[in-house]
């Protein structure tokens, strides 16, 4: 047996038998990992330290040639107490811990994973109201760069069939295909193409060279330009990231009631 004390975000907490639970960990150094909590329901030794979606620092107990650990003890670092009482962010969190559960192998270390959703939750819970799109632009970066660490990142900068860049559109919108992963200027074919907002893609673009909390500062497009984008990049995920389309994501229809509604941005003349 391998004693071992880690940083974790508590992704998930299910009740096993009466007083006990079993625990999706991600953690820092050792990715994706489950672990049993003894007598942890009700329990002050946990105190809080296993709520989902806090970060906590945990002793575990790694046994040979078991796929789960033992969850000794934990201490609560932070509660993402804002996140945790507000339903939409609560369900863009939930969302964002759904991908990052589907792509992270189990017991191998996911740190880029790890620091990405780390830093999306902090953004979550230190956000002030005011902003309609704030949780529609986290969403998106987040998926982005979901999207670049997974090798599938959509042609970006040009238009797929000229290889005009977008800075050079002077179009209101773009079109896009989910198949190909990729846009064009609306002058060129491209198969299955649909038309969303050029504005939110090309602050997009700029805000992929900055960290998470100055890109969100970039993206200047409205909440209904952010829904079209949001429906781009949630179909290239599905579409070119191997078993996303196989099993239902639970926390997108709430995130999509929130958000997805019926959009006022005009017809394009």
């Amino acid at each position: 047996m391998n004693k071992i004390k880690v940083r974790a975000l508590i992704l998930r907490a299910v009740r096993f038998e009466e007083r006990h639970q079993i625990v999706t960990l991600l953690t820092e150094s050792h990715g994706i990992l489950t672990a049993l909590a003894h007598n942890s329901i009700q329990s002050r030794r946990f105190a809080g330290a296993l709520e989902t979606l806090v970060a906590s620092e945990c002793q575990l107990t790694i046994r040979d040639n078991s796929d789960m650990v033992r969850l000794d003890d934990a201490l609560l670092l932070r509660s993402f107490e804002n996140v945790r009482k507000d339903f939409e962010r609560l369900s863009t969190a939930s969302l964002m811990s759904e991908f990052v559960v589907r792509l992270s192998p189990p017991a191998q270390i996911s740190l880029e994973l790890f620091k990405l959703l780390s830093n999306a939750l902090a953004i979550l819970d230190e956000q002030p109201q005011g902003d309609d799109a704030f949780t529609m632009k986290v969403i998106n970066v987040f998926f982005a760069r979901i999207l670049q660490w997974s090798g599938h990142q959509p042609l970006f900068k040009e238009c797929f069939v000229c290889q005009k860049r977008i800075t050079q559109v002077e179009t209101p919108r773009i079109l896009c295909s989910i198949p190909l992963a990729a846009w064009s200027c609306l002058e060129c074919h491209i198969e299955n193409r649909k038309e969303i907002s050029r504005i939110a893609f090309e602050d997009l673009i700029v805000s992929l060279g900055f960290s998470l909390k100055q890109a969100l500062r970039l993206l200047q497009g409205s909440n209904d330009h952010h829904k079209e984008l949001f429906e781009f990049l949630k179909g290239v995920c599905f579409f070119h990231i191997p078993g996303f389309d196989q099993k239902p994501f639970s926390s997108l229809r709430f995130v999509e009631e929130f958000n997805l509604r019926v959009s006022s941005i005009p017809p394009r003349a």
